[in-house]
């Protein structure tokens, strides 16, 4: 007897398959939207000045264990549904907001593996200072975007699924063009209010390039002991040019001495 023979003489299996599916889904949102929003207050109490102290930082990496186990559910349940849609209800894989709930809830996978590797490690560091001392312009960027992106992933995918009148109407792109959009404006407002709150400090400046996006992720991902220079500033090649200038001088003042009759002192003399 297949799986389509079983469930068709027992609907109650296929009812049960299905509760399990919806209470793992609920945990998993529950356990990663209060652990999310507890992380989101807790960054946006260190932009009121706060310092960072152990107890803070064992109490974010304990909500950052609950947000990853609330992920890890909701893919179960995620793979979950769809194995049941593909068995018993294939229509509704047609449903373009399904497809659109994977893809965000993907965005905020790939944003917990950032928090973990990156904005942990820094939250370590600065035990007893301000989350945000000696970080670069860029640095803060990205760590206050990381804050966007999960309060908005998670509180989406909720609004979504609390409206069933979107199911087979809305296409998926446009699902997403929102859900962009709306990390786009958090982003700016959040990265606003940070230029007003934090006070200056002394920060190499980054422009808004490729190369000044690449390093601010780097001194943030690599730790400060294996980090790299990726490219130098025109400060810095004004700096260097000027230190070897020197240096060129003499090697010329030798090459012209080498190809003179003259002795070579009489050149230096003259230098």
């Amino acid at each position: 007897m297949d799986l389509s023979t079983l469930t068709a003489a027992s609907p109650e299996v296929t009812l049960a398959l299905k509760t399990g599916l919806r209470v793992t889904h609920f945990v998993g949102l529950v356990l990663g939207l209060g652990a999310a929003t507890s992380l989101d207050l807790i960054i946006l109490r260190f932009l009121a000045k706060g310092t960072v102290s152990s107890d803070h930082y064992h109490t974010v990496e304990f909500a950052s264990k609950v947000v990853s186990a609330g992920l890890l559910l909701l893919w179960i349940s995620g793979f979950g549904f769809l194995l049941h849609y593909g068995l018993f209800d294939p229509a509704k894989l047609g449903n373009q907001k399904i497809w659109a709930k994977m893809a965000i809830v993907a965005v905020l996978t790939l944003n917990g593996v950032f928090i973990h590797r990156s904005v942990l490690p820094i939250l370590r560091r600065n035990i007893g200072r301000n989350l945000f001392d000696g970080l670069t312009s860029m640095q803060r960027g990205l760590l206050l975007a990381s804050g966007v992106v999960s309060a908005t992933s998670w509180y989406v995918p909720l609004l979504l699924g609390s409206v069933p009148q979107l199911n087979f109407v809305v296409p998926a792109w446009i699902i997403l063009s929102v859900y962009a959009a709306l990390l786009s404006v958090g982003i700016g407002v959040t990265q606003g209010i940070a230029q007003i709150v934090i006070p200056p400090t002394a920060q190499v400046p980054f422009a808004g390039t490729a190369i000044g996006i690449t390093q601010g992720i780097a001194q943030i991902v690599i730790p400060p002991t294996a980090q790299v220079s990726f490219a130098r500033t025109r400060y810095d090649d004004k700096a260097a040019w000027y230190l070897d200038r020197p240096v060129q001088q003499m090697k010329l003042t030798f090459r012209r001495a080498s190809r003179s009759p003259e002795p070579a002192t009489a050149h230096l003399r003259r230098a």
